[in-house]
């Protein structure tokens, strides 16, 4: 609890709705005493000539409004405050909210047309000064460095905050425009229709879908803040292209969500998202929050009729300490990781255990990579549970040697498909179904090696991307096999090269109507839909190959 008299003092007199100045004076000295704004940032009685009035304060990109009693003076709110936004964004270019309150009750709207919508609302309890200020900064963002714990981050970003009930209203209106679109609907397509192989029913929910996409995007936005990345383009950070530049990989790719930054709306909700997200004091996080955050978005009931529950931290943390008696020698799998619970804690141990070993720094994140690995089935879960999975590598990831794969896989651990031709032993997916199949091929030399499969995908990808041809994306196959063991290749790798050639040259066309059987068995990120939509003359595959590396555990592991 706050133990600031003076704001305790300043809650107390609010509550009691002192009158309209004595509400908009103690509101200016709430912000100025507990949240540490500067008096200059703060605007009060700026007169808006086009409103023929005056707002009571402007602070950010939030118009304040002090009311004697809000319940009787209502109306005029539902009359002024539309102007008074629609003054402020014409003028800034940007969106802005409204709070209006009497000290006692608190509301924020958006600008919604012409009409002004309630985002959220409180009543002060001035015996509850901490659930307030945390309520208000959700309303305002004020505050920097917001501790990650489950109570903030369901109010700063769950189902009931500003940021999630602004970022709905933009997707609603994205989709509403976008949805015609070819390339965007097979994203839908393929997500609607992954989920019902992980549930076993039709999830086709526009709501799920735009909470999805606005937990996803939350996801690659702590990534990104984790790393340290400065990468503001939100095209890079959906694709994983940001992450790649800086040497990690598997950990944010593109993926059915990244619809959104088909238009510059999609592109401004992503920045502030990530501009939101960066307040978090990420160094800090102990525990599984994007679990939390998951939860908050996702109705109860909702989830417990898909058949989810996740495990309770205390539970994955006092498990993964008990089975993992040695970390440094032992290597942990989790077949079903959802978001990550038991990778994060199992991680956290290895990099505790490591420390007081003298494991040297450079070393600690990728040795935790290629002892603690996960798969799900859900695609969500998996690109959560990758970002779960940088933020336990928190401590020691700045202090990484080269680059990072993140072991954490979209797949089934129930099934293999692998063959052998002569020598070569493969992984073969077929799509569609025989008898008119088309045979994608992976060879395990490569699949075996997660960090070198990694890089050479995302050559696949920026071949397809730069549209270059076959001998280019084979020469550069050979120059990242050479650099990853610095020496030449050999016979098996130089035909294992040929396999690959062959299935970044399988025809765009060939893969559209199998997409969705691509992703029952595919790494959750690369997806057709990305390369196939510009109809270029190479595909780079959603490719479940990189889930088959054996990654020390003795068994191919399926995607």
């Amino acid at each position: 609890m706050t133990d600031n008299p003076s704001t305790l003092d300043l809650l107390r007199h609010l509550a009691t709705r002192p009158g309209h100045d004595e509400v908009k004076s103690d509101f200016r000295q709430l912000l100025v005493e507990e949240f540490g704004v500067e008096l200059g940032a703060l605007d009060f009685e700026r007169r808006v000539p086009e409103v023929q009035g005056r707002l009571d304060a402007l602070i950010g990109r939030t118009v304040f409004e002090a009311k004697r009693n809000l319940d009787q003076e209502w109306d005029d709110v539902v009359r002024r405050m539309p102007d008074y936004l629609a003054d402020r964004e014409r003028e800034e270019g940007e969106r802005f909210v409204g709070i209006a309150s009497d000290g006692l009750k608190w509301v924020v709207f958006e600008r919604n047309g012409n009409q002004l919508e309630k985002l959220k609302d409180t009543t002060l309890d001035p015996d509850k000064p901490d659930a307030f200020l945390a309520w208000l900064d959700g309303a305002v963002a004020l505050k920097s460095a917001l501790p990650p714990d489950p109570t903030t981050i369901r109010i700063e970003l769950g189902q009931d905050s500003v940021a999630f009930r602004r970022a709905n209203e933009s997707l609603r209106s994205l989709w509403d425009r976008l949805k015609d679109d070819p390339a965007i609907a097979l994203k839908r397509q393929l997500w609607a229709q992954l989920l019902k192989l992980v549930y076993g029913r039709e999830v086709e929910a526009d709501s799920l879908f735009f909470q999805h996409t606005f937990l996803v995007i939350v996801a690659k936005a702590i990534a990104l803040a984790v790393l340290g990345l400065r990468d503001d383009d939100p095209k890079h950070v959906l694709s994983g292209a940001a992450f790649e530049a800086a040497g990690i990989f598997g950990a944010a790719e593109s993926d059915f969500f990244d619809w959104v930054v088909a238009e510059p709306e999609g592109e401004a909700l992503v920045r502030r998202i990530l501009a939101h997200v960066r307040r978090f004091r990420l160094d800090q996080v102990e525990s599984d929050v994007l679990k939390i955050l998951y939860e908050s978005l996702i109705d109860r009931e909702e989830r417990h009729g898909l058949g989810e529950y996740y495990t309770p931290d205390w539970l994955a943390a006092k498990v993964a300490r008990h089975a993992v008696e040695r970390p440094l020698e032992q290597k942990v799998l989790d077949p079903a990781c959802g978001s990550g619970t038991f990778l994060f804690h199992a991680v956290r141990n290895f990099i505790k255990e490591a420390e007081e070993s003298g494991l040297e720094e450079k070393l600690r994140a990728e040795e935790a990579t290629n002892h603690v690995a996960g798969m799900d089935i859900h695609p969500v879960a998996v690109i959560i549970a990758r970002v779960t999975y940088l933020l336990a590598l928190a401590p020691v990831i700045a202090k990484r040697a080269g680059s990072l794969s993140i072991p954490v896989y979209l797949g089934d651990a129930m099934q293999l498909s692998t063959a052998t031709n002569m020598h070569l032993k493969e992984l073969v997916i077929r799509v569609p179904p025989p008898p008119e199949s088309t045979e994608l091929k992976f060879p395990e030399i490569f699949c075996k090696e997660i960090h070198l499969f990694d890089k050479l995908v995302a050559r696949m990808r920026q071949g397809s991307e730069q549209k270059l041809a076959a001998r280019q994306v084979e020469q550069a196959f050979n120059r990242e096999i050479e650099q990853h063991y610095m020496r030449g290749m050999t016979e098996e790798e130089t035909a294992g090269v040929r396999e690959l050639v062959a299935t970044y040259q399988t025809p765009p066309h060939r893969l559209w109507s199998a997409a969705a059987i691509i992703r029952k068995s595919s790494r959750g990120s690369r997806c057709p839909a990305s390369s196939t939509a510009s109809r270029s003359n190479s595909c780079i595959l959603c490719c479940s190959a990189r889930a088959f590396c054996h990654t020390g555990f003795g068994v191919p592991l399926k995607a």
